[in-house]
């Protein structure tokens, strides 16, 4: 019969990684960490769901500032019209829909300075 193992050398758990962006983003992320040997814990915190506008409005638009990669479905056909996104899943999103890119560095505070 072995002794016990102590407590200190015994495997800790793997640590939990809890995931609250929406469904879609929050499974992307936990594939991205797969292989760490993580517990992911998928919980979000919130969806997301277009709100009542005139799309006739933003379809009308020269051009549009997107801050999100879902904004694009709601902005019409890209038309070649310009587009300037807040970071690079955007403007992947925004190309895809037929708009004229401009990346912005990733965050809102950063785009700023573009838009003036």
């Amino acid at each position: 019969m072995q002794p016990p193992v102590p407590a200190a050398l015994q495997a800790a758990p793997a640590p939990v990684v809890l995931i609250t962006r929406p469904q879609p983003a929050a499974e992307r992320f936990a594939g991205q960490i797969a292989d760490l040997g993580l517990t992911t814990v998928l919980a979000p915190l919130m969806r997301i769901v277009p709100v009542a506008h005139d799309p006739a409005v933003i379809t009308a638009a020269q051009g549009v500032v997107l801050t999100s990669e879902n904004a694009v479905p709601a902005a019409g056909p890209g038309r070649g019209r310009p587009a300037i996104c807040v970071g690079p899943r955007t403007g992947t999103a925004a190309r895809a829909a037929g708009f004229a890119v401009t990346e912005g560095p990733g965050d809102a505070a950063r785009l700023m300075p573009m838009l003036t």
